[in-house]
């Protein structure tokens, strides 16, 4: 009886201690200084990943872009590049994840379209965990979950843009954006469509589609990074503009 009660009051301490711990992340997740951080790691991050992978690509005298995934990169020499790119992405996509939980509204949607970013960087740091077979080469356990998961992560994407909408458009912030996160969302589930067909019929374009997949993902998640970063300038500005000592030391220097 005594262990039972004892074994309570653990798990009551860890559930407090863990309550405390993420109310802390969200508190820090809030300020500007995450925002200009998440939203620098959002016009670089995503940007240096298209960008490695094409290099890395384009160095490799038998390798097809156009045939050949992304992740096969890694079965070439400086492929550790895009091992290591992944990670990085993967945990600035959870980061990311986190921002968006604490700046909007905690609805259905929002707890959806978070959940599926917070998977989406699970799923890259997946992938790395469990490399591709390579070309050529009879698949194995490691590819087939490989596979898969990057098959998840090609449609977690536009779920995550879908669901988000409703926040955007109820915020006067990012409601400019939501026109554009529709129409990146159905980018995401024509191409995912595409998807099942070459995949049905064995055509040799699943490098190309997986680089239009990622550059529609890139190009919104640089548009968001800066704004992101935009934000912690205005809400400088802001900050400025309505504290009374900072005004009266701008009329002094004046």
């Amino acid at each position: 009886m005594e262990q039972r009660i004892i074994i309570a009051n653990l798990r009551s301490d860890s559930g407090k201690r863990f309550l405390d711990l993420a109310q802390y992340a969200l508190t820090i997740a809030g300020t500007n200084t995450f925002s200009s951080i998440i939203g620098t790691g959002g016009i670089v991050i995503p940007a240096l990943s298209l960008i490695i992978s094409l290099i890395i690509g384009a160095v490799q005298p038998h390798y097809n872009p156009i045939r050949q995934t992304i992740s096969q990169l890694v079965h070439y020499p400086h492929g550790w590049l895009q091992t290591t790119d992944f990670l990085i992405l993967s945990c600035w996509l959870i980061l990311f994840a986190v921002k968006f939980y604490s700046d909007f509204t905690h609805r259905l949607t929002t707890k959806i379209a978070v959940s599926s970013l917070v998977l989406l960087g699970i799923g890259f740091f997946m992938i790395t965990i469990f490399p591709t077979n390579f070309p050529g080469s009879e698949k194995t356990i490691q590819s087939l979950i490989h596979e898969k998961t990057a098959q998840f992560i090609c449609v977690l994407f536009p779920i995550s843009c879908t669901f988000i909408i409703p926040e955007f458009k109820a915020s006067s912030y990012w409601n400019k954006f939501t026109t554009y996160t529709i129409v990146t969302a159905v980018i995401g589930f024509i191409f995912v469509g595409i998807g099942v067909v070459i995949t049905i019929t064995e055509a040799p374009l699943l490098g190309i589609l997986e680089r239009l997949i990622m550059l529609n993902a890139v190009v919104w998640l640089e548009v968001i990074g800066f704004y992101l970063v935009l934000q912690r300038f205005n809400n400088r500005n802001s900050h400025k503009a309505t504290n009374p000592v900072m005004q009266t030391s701008q009329q002094m220097t004046r």
